[in-house]
């Protein structure tokens, strides 16, 4: 109950902040001296077009005998598979298609979750990154607790009869490398566990009775885990293509962004305005792009597109955002989210 009422208020709160999204009157911003100028930097195509990576998700290896049984290798492919597709910031190489690119290539992963690096480029072109992993470790347990009778508030007395709490714990080792040089871009161990609650009439009769079900539904969280990872590898990339300063204050200022509802974005929520500098390799030699935030900007609740949306500068930051910055999305973690994880 108090778990119940603890979600409740959660949610309330989340109703609450919501509702408190910022709007902007677009009659009292004009376009100034500073909304003409633009960045002096040339943006990707992947930012100009929105290009969503490509990413192959491996089978995944595993040495245990349990989870070749139940197969649990399966599972945790198509589960993180389902949790890319869920962040929606990539393009994910279908399962069938991938075994087809694979068994052409005559291309095997280990019982680890190993891969042989110089051999990855046979999958063929059009691949951003690969994400490998292994079923580390899962065990399940199944504990007993006792009739128990008690007398509560009222003076009246309960009795709760006896229970068996069945728990099962899964464990992935997850690699996302990079195509097709292999680099290593994250490597990741989630974890997850799941129970069943049952009465029982005796200790006899305390024992996990679906040992591959228990499982499958610990490996499917460990990865649905992955999520917010996923989300700050695989940022949406967009830009600014007008900003608006208020006819008054100078240090209010907004920004028109080519992300909207399409790409998961929300009123409320804060995303990072880039600025993309080139700069040399002392080691290697060659260029390479990096990129800076030069502020955040918050989303409102007006306005908001499936492509476009309405962004809030910073006034401290009202100087540093000018046409033709990149935008990227952030993770934000809403509290409906936060719930959802803490009764998975």
């Amino acid at each position: 109950m108090r778990r119940g009422r603890l979600n409740l208020a959660l949610l309330l709160s989340c109703s609450a902040l919501f509702a408190c999204a910022p709007k902007v009157n677009l009659s009292e911003y004009g376009e100034k001296e500073l909304d003409s100028k633009t960045a002096q930097h040339k943006l990707p195509d992947y930012v100009v077009n929105k290009k969503k990576p490509r990413v192959a998700v491996l089978p995944f290896g595993t040495a245990q005998d349990v989870a070749k049984r139940c197969n649990l290798d399966a599972s945790a492919q198509e589960n993180t598979i389902n949790t890319l597709v869920k962040v929606g910031t990539t393009e994910v190489l279908e399962r069938g298609q991938l075994n087809a690119l694979m068994q052409e290539a005559k291309f095997s992963v280990g019982i680890g979750g190993d891969i042989d690096i110089a051999q990855l480029s046979r999958l063929g072109s059009g691949i951003d990154y690969v994400i490998v992993g292994s079923i580390a470790s899962v065990n399940t347990s199944a504990n007993f607790t006792e009739a128990r009778q008690y007398t509560d508030r009222q003076g009246r007395s309960i009795v709760t009869p006896p229970t068996c709490t069945e728990t099962g714990t899964a464990s992935l080792t997850v690699r996302v490398l990079t195509f097709p040089a292999g680099t290593v871009l994250k490597a990741m161990t989630p974890k997850a566990t799941k129970t069943n609650n049952r009465e029982v009439r005796f200790s006899g009769d305390c024992r996990v009775q679906d040992v591959c079900g228990l499982l499958s539904r610990a490996v499917a969280s460990a990865a649905d885990d992955m999520r917010e990872d996923f989300l700050a590898l695989f940022p949406t990339y967009g830009y600014v293509y007008k900003t608006m300063t208020h006819n008054k204050e100078a240090k209010k200022r907004i920004a028109f962004i080519t992300l909207g509802s399409g790409d998961g974005l929300k009123a409320g929520e804060k995303v990072d305005i880039i600025e993309f500098k080139v700069e040399r390799d002392p080691v290697k030699g060659g260029d390479i792009l990096r990129e800076y935030v030069v502020s955040e900007c918050t989303v409102v609740e007006n306005n908001l597109a499936t492509d476009r949306s309405i962004c809030i500068i910073p006034e401290e930051k009202a100087q540093n955002v000018l046409v033709r910055h990149a935008v990227k999305t952030r993770v934000n973690v809403g509290l409906l989210r936060k719930v959802e994880k803490l009764t998975k």
